[in-house]
């Protein structure tokens, strides 16, 4: 299953940060590192 997420970054935006996320699955399979990748297939890191 496809999904897009965004994200916002407002105040001071010249310096590093960092995102963290989470996911929680119904279905039976559940999720993995598989499910997350860019738009060229790539895995994202996270």
């Amino acid at each position: 299953t496809l999904f897009t997420f965004t994200v916002t970054r407002t105040g001071d935006t010249t310096g590093q940060t960092t995102v963290d996320y989470a996911t929680t699955a119904s279905a039976v399979d559940g999720v993995n590192g598989d499910d997350f990748v860019d738009i060229l297939n790539n895995p994202v890191s996270g």
